[in-house]
């Protein structure tokens, strides 16, 4: 075995293991994944195997076949990712909302004051300043 194969497939499997460990997903995510990672461990081992089933699919290289499915893939994931973005937008625009509902129901600061907070969150606490408007910013 090649040192550029033991690095890639050193790569792979570290990051199959960061996927496993760190990132939650579903039982279905994980063995598509999985499926994925053995399918690219494959080519690393057996480069020709990609040849073999390029020519069976009417490519000329495998190389071009590793190519044109990168493409693909990295177009759906960008597609997974634009939809992903617009949920949590929603998301975030219906937190604002039921956020300021619930300020103007109860009339009351949406962060308490320091002193309001017990000793130990007073220290954490962060403090939200509204941003200054543009004519508040030039005449200071």
């Amino acid at each position: 075995m090649s040192l550029i194969q033991l690095t890639l497939l050193s790569g792979m499997l570290g990051s199959l293991v960061f996927y496993f460990v760190r990132l939650r997903s579903r039982l279905s995510d994980r063995f598509i994944a999985a499926a994925l990672f053995a399918l690219g461990g494959i080519a690393v081992i057996m480069p020709g195997a990609t040849s073999s089933v390029a020519h069976m699919l009417g490519v000329g290289r495998g190389t071009d076949l590793v190519l044109y499915l990168a493409v693909v893939t990295g177009a759906f994931m960008a597609v997974l990712m634009y939809a992903r973005t617009m949920r949590l937008e929603d998301s975030i625009t219906e937190l604002t909302r039921t956020i300021a509902q619930l300020r103007a129901e109860q009339h009351s600061p949406l962060w308490p004051d320091d002193d309001e907070l017990p000793d130990d969150i007073a220290d954490d606490h962060i403090h939200l300043h509204a941003v200054p408007s543009h004519e508040q910013r030039d005449r200071s």
